[in-house]
C-alpha cells in the first residue's frame, strides 16, 4: 500500500523494500550470505566494511555482488526525513482507504439492502441453555 522514498534510510529495509533494477539482480546472491536479513538501509550505508555484514566465506561469484552493492550503497545520498507515500497519493495513512483498497468495493444487489430493512426476521437464540450452567 505504500511505497518507500529513500530519505534517511531508518525506515525502511535492505532486502526488502528497495526495488530498484540494480540491487534486484544484486541480492539473487547476497541475500543468502546476510547475517541479517531485516537490516535497514541506513544502517547498512553506515558499516564501516560491507563484508562485515555477510557470512563468510563467500563464493567469487557472491564476493563480486557484494562488490557492486556496496558501490550502489556508498553512492546513495541520504537525507534526514522519510517519507511512505501511499498510493492513494497522500502521505497520510487513513484506514477506509486501506480498507477498500483490500477489499475493494463490489455491488450489492437491491433485493438484500430490501431484506435488512425489513424487520420479518424473527430474534434467535444464538447459545442453547445449557450453557448457562
Amino acid at each position: 500500500m505504500a511505497s518507500v522514498i529513500v530519505l534517511d534510510g531508518k525506515s525502511c529495509f535492505l532486502w526488502v523494500d528497495l526495488r530498484w533494477p540494480s540491487l534486484e539482480t544484486v541480492i539473487s546472491r547476497t541475500f543468502s550470505a546476510a547475517k541479517n536479513k531485516s537490516i535497514s538501509l541506513a544502517k547498512a550505508h553506515m558499516a564501516l566494511a560491507i563484508i562485515d555484514l555477510f557470512n563468510l566465506p563467500l563464493l567469487v561469484e557472491v564476493f563480486q555482488q557484494l562488490q557492486h552493492l556496496e558501490e550502489i550503497l556508498r553512492s546513495l545520498i541520504l537525507s534526514q526525513n522519510p517519507c511512505w507515500p501511499y498510493i492513494w497519493s497522500s502521505n497520510n495513512f487513513a484506514s477506509s482507504k486501506a480498507y477498500k483498497v483490500h477489499i475493494g468495493h463490489c455491488s450489492i444487489h437491491v433485493a438484500f439492502k430490501w431484506l435488512w430493512n425489513s424487520s420479518c426476521q424473527s430474534k434467535q437464540k444464538v447459545f442453547p441453555d445449557f450453557f448457562k450452567r
